[in-house]
């Protein structure tokens, strides 16, 4: 993901502009802590199913077939699950600092722009 970030860096040529590519998607923020995933989606009894599809997979990581990327794996076990209306809530819920010690380069990002 750096490799293609810092092209495109390149290719725009503005210090200002600094490129995140999430390794596979959004969600992958949500999967730092599926009992929020839970909480949010009002379904906390079904935790179990998510917390089991995931292991101890780095949720940056998470996304070894077609059928288990993120979005896939939250709405196989919450099939209710929507991004727009509970993804912000669920990453709120989780917090930033939660979320940036479970997510080396999202964190690298979010270092660089506090940077600014």
């Amino acid at each position: 993901m750096k490799h293609v970030e810092r092209a495109i860096a390149a290719e725009i040529g503005d210090e200002r502009f600094l490129p995140f590519l999430t390794l596979h998607e959004f969600e992958a923020l949500l999967l730092v802590d599926p009992s929020a995933v839970g909480e949010v989606v009002g379904q906390p009894k079904r935790v179990h199913c998510l917390t089991a599809a995931i292991k101890n997979t780095p949720p940056e990581e998470i996304n070894d077939t077609a059928h288990n990327h993120p979005s896939a794996l939250i709405r196989r076990c919450f099939p209710e699950y929507n991004k727009t209306v509970h993804g912000l809530r669920i990453a709120k819920q989780i917090g930033l600092a939660a979320i940036r010690s479970a997510c080396p380069h999202f964190n690298e990002w979010v270092t660089a722009l506090e940077q600014l």
